[in-house]
């Protein structure tokens, strides 16, 4: 080959490989390009999302607020927790069947409670920090109280002729129609001193206990009735979800408000707060492809103590493949959550989105989630 021909040849070669890279850095930059746009059309409807979610969870916080403070000042529910408080006091101890609320306690509260948890409940040390006048309302209105577990709410009357019981005849399906209505859990009515649950619409066994010192007083009620002492007319305070004795352990929060009258503080109003109707926000009614969520988005609440507030899509879509990529991970709870159904307060979520949120940080970012996928 003449050295001319050669030099072509060369320069030709040396031609096509710069085309090539150049085509080839072309495509790179151009695929690079394109995953940049992806991602930021991910971000931009993820974060859509997280706001118009975020929006709808607060809302539905301010409508609970709301109703609290204005039942709160309602003149008829100030009457009513005054006149309970009296009554309460008033009504003659009576402890003759004591027999029927202790089988409750050691039949269908227990193996309810059982089936829901790992470790068995020892409901006899409940049963024996019972006063003598929660004693007598406990047994009045749950060991003798013919309706069973969890409908304990369908006693209107004791027709004992009691101020007690004329009042309850009174005010109590007012109460009931109001918590079904708006789907809460129970409403209690608690006096200031010691902190008698003068009241409550389910009659768990928290109703009639001191929550100063009685069986609950370190628990999410306690800490809402108590933080309410020291609240001003219209303000509230709310706790955190956490695991409620008389619930069977299922996660509770409780958001409470002083009831005022001539200045001074007559009772406390709390609602135990409906976690259905939360996860039901949160989970667009599981309904997440028609929500814009696809295969696999979802929203989700995290606590301080870095749990869920709401249930796992994973676990609603695929329990079988959700328990097993727990397993594999090595996540101890998934047997908990097995057993009691639901992965609320129970799943962890120790991620790096989860830790910047609870920081107070608000940003973008591709991380494992709570599967550690």
């Amino acid at each position: 080959m003449r050295l001319q021909n050669k030099l072509t040849y060369v320069i030709a070669s040396v031609a096509v490989s710069i085309s090539v890279i150049a085509v080839s850095v072309s495509i790179y930059l151009t695929v690079q390009s394109m995953k940049a746009e992806t991602l930021k059309n991910f971000e931009r409807d993820l974060t859509a999302k997280r706001i118009l979610v975020k929006t709808s969870i607060e809302d539905y916080f301010v409508q609970i607020n709301n109703q609290l403070v204005v039942m709160a000042n309602d003149v008829s529910v100030i009457e009513a927790s005054e006149n309970f408080s009296k009554s309460f006091d008033q009504r003659k101890i009576n402890t003759n069947n004591k027999k029927s609320l202790e089988t409750y306690y050691s039949t269908q509260f227990k193996a309810t409670f059982d089936a829901q948890n790992e470790a068995p409940i020892k409901e006899m040390g409940l049963f024996s920090q019972l006063d003598e006048k929660a004693l007598s309302m406990q047994i009045a209105f749950i060991g003798d109280n013919e309706h069973p577990l969890g409908e304990k709410d369908a006693l209107n009357s004791l027709n004992d002729n009691s101020k007690y019981d004329k009042l309850h005849s009174r005010y109590h399906s007012t109460f009931r129609s109001f918590l079904q209505k708006f789907g809460y859990y129970d409403i209690f009515i608690v006096e200031p001193k010691e902190g008698r649950v003068v009241y409550s619409v389910f009659k768990e066994l928290d109703f009639a206990t001191r929550l100063k010192n009685g069986p609950y007083k370190n628990s999410g009620i306690s800490e809402a009735f108590n933080k309410a002492l020291s609240l001003k007319n219209g303000e509230t305070y709310l706790t955190d979800f956490g695991a409620y004795t008389p619930s069977y352990n299922n996660p509770a929060s409780f958001i409470s408000t002083p009831i005022y009258k001539n200045g001074k503080i007559v009772s406390v109003l709390i609602f135990q707060m409906p976690i259905d109707s939360i996860n039901s926000v949160m989970t667009q009614k599981e309904n997440w492809k028609e929500a814009g969520f696809g295969d696999s988005g979802e929203t989700y609440l995290v606590g301080q103590d870095k749990k869920l507030r709401n249930e796992s899509r994973f676990f609603v879509d695929d329990p079988e493949g959700y328990f097993k990529t727990l397993e594999q991970v090595g996540i101890k709870e998934h047997t908990l959550i097995k057993q009691k159904g639901s992965s609320i307060s129970l799943q962890p979520v120790d991620t790096s989105g989860s830790n910047k949120a609870l920081n107070g940080e608000v940003g973008f970012e591709v991380f494992n989630d709570y599967r550690d996928i």
